[in-house]
């Protein structure tokens, strides 16, 4: 959203943070659900960020139903995969991550963060979350990415 949207549609801004955060739970719930009735493997886009490796390592233990990739050409072809640079389709943004919780009250955050913690720590996602590491100008919260 530009920045006079929220400013526009202010009054619709909190029945749309309940609502979308609604979905996104019901969706991962769902999903984890199903996770008891056939494989699943869940990888995080910061996960492949923080350790290339250790993510593809994770995958294709899992794609190939195997304990352990040591001395396999698949782990020759991650470790060569992870040694080059990674090709940029898109120059990565400035850093503007998190400039949007701005626009967030307290109120807001903390609604978020309720309807989401026991989703993201069945993800394995703890370490992107917490109170402790909210915080805006409207609120006790500060966003440190």
């Amino acid at each position: 959203m530009d920045e006079g949207d929220f400013n526009k549609f202010s009054r619709h801004w909190d029945e749309l943070i309940k609502q979308e955060v609604s979905v996104w739970k019901e969706y991962y719930e769902y999903w984890l659900q199903k996770a008891s009735t056939f494989p699943l493997h869940i990888m995080s886009y910061e996960g492949l960020m923080k350790d290339p490796a250790e993510a593809l390592t994770g995958f294709f233990k899992f794609a190939l139903r195997v304990e352990s990739l040591t001395g396999t050409r698949v782990e020759q072809y991650i470790r060569l995969a992870c040694a080059q640079d990674r090709p940029q389709t898109y120059p990565p943004r400035a850093a503007n991550v998190g400039t949007g919780i701005k626009n967030y009250s307290k109120a807001q955050l903390e609604l978020l963060f309720e309807y989401s913690k026991d989703v993201l720590a069945k993800l394995g996602q703890t370490e992107f979350y917490g109170k402790d590491i909210i915080k805006n100008e409207k609120s006790d919260f500060e966003f440190i990415p």
